[in-house]
């Protein structure tokens, strides 16, 4: 059976990759007119869910950078860990 997924974020490319492995075949659609998102990062807590779908290799890239934490400022000029 072949499936077409709309959107391709998060969910959506989760969706199609599961979709993929059990034997369907997969169209994955996005909105051509959207923008990149920058400046994303991923919470540590992401890790082992990447792991779970064997994805976790993805991090190794050369082309994401590692970050030792993050610091935020949510509705005061505080930053907190």
């Amino acid at each position: 059976m072949g499936v077409v997924v709309l959107g391709a974020g998060p969910a959506g490319a989760m969706a199609a990759l599961t979709l993929a492995r059990a034997g369907h075949g997969v169209t994955l659609m996005d909105s051509p007119n959207r923008r990149p998102s920058l400046g994303e990062s991923l919470i540590s807590a992401g890790r082992p869910l990447l792991a779970s779908v064997g994805l976790e290799r993805l991090l190794e890239s050369s082309a994401h950078l590692q970050s030792p934490g993050i610091c935020s400022a949510w509705g005061s000029d505080e930053l907190t860990v």
